[in-house]
């Protein structure tokens, strides 16, 4: 039982009340038998729940995010790590039940002790 479990279980519960169903698609790369061999590339598809916030504007007219600029349209998404398998990085898409699809841009992670509670993504059409 680790330290953060509680926390995990009401993210888990809080985001699965309150978000909606979307497609997590994690691209992947598999090693090659040699350093130079790119390797072949491929893709992991999970649906889970998300939340998908707006981002709230600043008075001088330019947001940023974790040192990156938001721009108009941009959502933030916040995914539970307990309630999926697969973990996002910079080239994850999520595709929203209404077949709008997100590129995330900007990614955080909450990580107390090396426990995974929440993604927090900056994504973009």
């Amino acid at each position: 039982m680790g330290q953060f479990d509680d926390e995990i279980r009401t993210t888990v519960e809080l985001i699965a009340e309150n978000g909606e169903n979307a497609t997590l698609t994690v691209m992947t790369t598999t090693d090659g038998d040699d350093p130079w061999d790119p390797g072949i590339p491929g893709e992991q598809n999970e649906t889970a729940r998300m939340v998908f916030l707006n981002f709230k504007g600043s008075t001088s007219g330019e947001t940023y995010w974790n040192g990156l600029l938001v721009q108009q349209g941009d959502k933030k998404v916040l995914l539970a790590a307990g309630a999926t398998a697969l973990a996002p990085n910079l080239n994850a898409l999520i595709t929203r039940a209404d077949g709008t699809k997100w590129k995330v841009v900007n990614l955080t992670r909450l990580d107390p002790n090396g426990q995974q509670i929440l993604y927090t993504m900056q994504v973009r059409q």
